[in-house]
């Protein structure tokens, strides 16, 4: 299994062939309300999960599991640092005479943000090389 790239398909980015493709990636029914957590005393107890958002949420993981195909470690997945993850952001927002590169509303970070229908700002994440 590797990744290619596949005109019509995941909008020009690389994908892995054998598995569909899923326009939503919300959670499917039937979700697991309860799962076992550690109680007071350390014991297992049954709890009720908080409700589920899409998306990511706080800060990146470290590490991700990666396949390149049958030349890197023989197709398997394999683990990699994901230290050169950088966030970036574009934008033509300005402030006075700075250009804006950080937005908040209400205390928390604006990913995105529109005007008029266009997008005038955007955080991404961009890798400068594959380790």
């Amino acid at each position: 299994m590797g990744f290619e790239i596949i005109d019509g398909r995941n909008d020009g980015y690389p994908c892995i062939p054998e598995l569909r493709e899923c326009d939503n990636t919300g959670l499917i029914n039937p979700v697991c309300e309860f799962m076992f957590t550690p109680g007071e005393r350390g014991y297992p107890v049954i709890a009720q999960l908080p409700e589920a958002e899409k998306g990511f949420t706080g800060e990146l993981p470290e590490y991700i599991m990666m396949c390149f195909g049958e030349q890197v470690n023989g197709g398997y997945p394999w683990i990699s640092n994901l230290k050169t993850a950088l966030s970036t952001s574009y934008s033509y927002l300005y402030f006075g005479d700075k250009h804006a590169e950080r937005l908040y509303y209400e205390g928390k970070a604006v990913k995105t943000a529109y005007c008029g229908g266009r997008k005038v700002f955007d955080t991404y994440l961009i890798r400068e090389k594959i380790v």
